[in-house]
């Protein structure tokens, strides 16, 4: 367990790099998709950020960073809850299928009701505003959490080799409530299933690699798109670094800050004032012509100035401890915050962070467990 505790460490530090150095690596290949940029701001930001990333791989090696005592803890919990979804009962199958299907068709409503003549001939994420799974946070929750569960009963019936006429409706419902979002050009939300699956099998060699595979395929569909122009595609690792540019190169102040934005894991109609992901308030800006996620550097350098982005690897150790706080009670918050300790937090800000972790991992306890059968005497 300590081999895979330090790959993991590894991991997550490498990620953090390609979003926080890649642009710097293709400028010097004419990739410039914003030419308010200058080649000194672009190298003194990656600069910074890159001796940030520096002191978060220290820590993480330090007793503030997670152990393999941990990670052990939790694949106990990962063990308990395998045997949960292994033992539900057909009733509650049916109704997780159903609630499952029922979502799919409202993806596929609000597809064709765009037009898929439009979405397929217009620029990715042109429509992502009308439909649900693209922009509602409430409704990826409820997706997520569900698809996770659906997907974990196809592996286990693949692997019980039970019914492949099940197995095939369960893998076909899969693919098709997916479909749109892929359509679409959205591919963050079908990325948190693919990994929060790869959290569980981390060691299992064989699903290890497959998922590896399927995420290299998944990231590399820009390429495709994009005319096989590999500079191009690379811009899911470029682009978010261009938030922590505008703002260091306008000296922009958010209308929130890493206190305020508590009130996310709020109700947004129970919340006494009005809140927006860092992500949306960038792009009504104005300053870029595309949507361009959330940056945490920007975030801290938001919060704090220059001196953010050496205060932004305590902010991070603070996450992590989160989720493995949280994962040591319940493997599903395992499942639901790994993609983001791997990977989306490097297009995430703080809160939404913490919004889609304890939520997702709630939810899909809330469809696993509740309500509770009582027991006859």
């Amino acid at each position: 367990m300590t081999n895979l505790t330090s790959k993991l460490k590894i991991g997550i530090v490498f990620i953090l790099t390609l979003y926080n150095t890649t642009e710097s690596i293709l400028y010097n290949f004419g990739y410039r998709p914003f030419w308010w940029a200058s080649e000194k701001l672009i190298y003194s930001a990656t600069e910074v950020s890159f001796f940030s990333i520096i002191i978060i791989f220290i820590l993480l090696f330090t007793k503030l960073g997670f152990s393999s005592k941990d990670i052990s803890m939790i694949y106990v919990r990962i063990s308990q809850l395998e045997k949960k979804i292994n033992n539900i009962s057909k009733e509650r199958k049916v109704l997780l299928y159903a609630i499952f299907s029922i979502l799919m068709m409202i993806n596929w409503i609000q597809l064709l009701k765009v037009g898929l003549g439009n979405v397929i001939h217009s620029a990715r994420r042109v429509y992502s505003a009308d439909i649900l799974i693209t922009h509602s946070f409430y409704y990826q929750l409820f997706s997520i959490s569900l698809s996770l569960i659906i997907i974990i009963c196809i592996i286990n019936l693949y692997k019980k080799k039970s019914s492949n006429l099940l197995l095939v409706l369960s893998s076909t419902l899969f693919i098709f409530f997916w479909l749109p979002s892929i359509i679409i050009g959205s591919r963050k939300e079908l990325l948190i299933v693919m990994l929060g699956i790869w959290a569980i099998k981390l060691k299992s060699r064989f699903f290890r690699f497959l998922i590896i595979t399927l995420i290299i395929i998944f990231l590399s569909m820009p390429l495709f798109f994009d005319g096989f122009n590999l500079i191009d595609s690379l811009h899911e690792f470029a682009l978010p670094q261009y938030i922590l540019f505008a703002f260091m190169e306008y000296d922009i102040k958010g209308p929130f800050n890493y206190f305020s934005g508590l009130f996310f894991m709020v109700p947004s109609l129970l919340r006494p004032i009005h809140l927006i992901d860092m992500g949306s308030w960038f792009f009504t800006l104005k300053i870029t012509n595309v949507g361009l996620g959330s940056h945490p550097f920007a975030e801290a350098y938001m919060n704090f100035g220059e001196f953010g982005l050496f205060i932004f690897p305590i902010i991070f150790i603070i996450l992590t401890k989160f989720i493995i706080f949280l994962s040591k009670v319940n493997a599903a918050f395992w499942i639901s915050g790994f993609p983001y300790l791997i990977f989306l937090i490097n297009r995430s800000d703080f809160w939404t962070c913490i919004f889609f972790v304890f939520y997702t991992g709630l939810l899909f306890i809330l469809f696993l467990e509740y309500p509770k059968k009582e027991k006859r005497n």
